[in-house]
């Protein structure tokens, strides 16, 4: 990250990932016990840790990403993760025991995916931390996937072990190297980190079409009011009308002006 992420302050990560269809396929938990991870947040103490924020594929009966810290022994979901809880929130509604591709979303094969995060560090040890994670596929627009505010992030050596790296593998922690398996690739690409929001890749086209549909209407309307709101992240490519590298109420303005044909 170039720099340590201390309580009180916010950091944004994307990258984009594709995978093989092996990795899908293979059922990695049934071998190992365990599937793989995508990114890992963390600081330079090592990546199972107090200070720790990681993706990873759930199962292979279940192909969804979902988030924990701390080693896996507490989950990114609702309800302090007991049933009823959501392993994906957001824009999305799935539930513990309920996973299925109409509430939850589940990793394609061979399609470019972009990941996308916000996380804003409370104190430590106190529900007042905020994380939230979106996904998109190419040429479609983000989708919030975890969406937990008052959430407790721990750090029991700060100004020691504070946020500072993103690691970006598929390692397996079971896995064990005397069994053999088929072969799986993932492929990563554009790891942007930063102080600020990130624009969405590809944001180019026609002015006011926030969804990347070929046309201004009510939906990019939306859109930009679910920005403003923090409901969506901020795509300023698209969005900062006035060119002013902020989102405000007067590119919403503009955005009206657009849709109803007032030069």
């Amino acid at each position: 990250m170039n720099r340590d992420f201390k309580a009180g302050e916010t950091f944004y990560v994307q990258f984009r990932q594709l995978l093989s269809p092996e990795m899908l396929t293979v059922d990695w938990s049934g071998l190992m016990g365990t599937s793989w991870k995508q990114a890992i947040f963390h600081g330079p103490l090592g990546t199972c840790a107090d200070v720790e924020l990681t993706t990873g594929h759930r199962n292979s009966t279940e192909q969804i990403p979902t988030m924990y810290t701390e080693c896996g022994s507490r989950g990114l979901y609702t309800n302090n993760g007991v049933p009823p809880s959501l392993l994906e929130q957001g824009n999305y509604n799935c539930a513990y025991g309920n996973v299925n591709q109409a509430d939850c979303f589940f990793y394609p094969a061979l399609k470019w995916m972009t990941f996308y995060y916000q996380v804003s560090l409370g104190n430590w040890g106190q529900p007042n931390s905020t994380i939230q994670a979106w996904v998109a596929l190419d040429g479609q627009p983000y989708k919030q996937w975890i969406n937990l505010p008052n959430f407790v992030l721990n750090n029991d050596s700060p100004g020691v072990n504070d946020y500072s790296l993103v690691t970006l593998l598929p390692y397996m922690t079971g896995k064990d190297s005397s069994i053999n398996h088929p072969t799986a690739y993932t492929w990563y690409d554009e790891l942007i980190i930063s102080t600020k929001p990130i624009a969405a890749p590809g944001a180019t086209g026609l002015r006011g079409d926030l969804d990347g549909n070929g046309a201004v209407d009510l939906d990019d309307l939306r859109m930009m009011i679910f920005m403003l709101v923090g409901t969506v992240p901020k795509d300023l490519a698209k969005a900062d009308l006035d060119g002013d590298g902020q989102l405000l109420l007067v590119d919403l303005q503009l955005l009206v002006r657009i849709l109803v044909g007032i030069p």
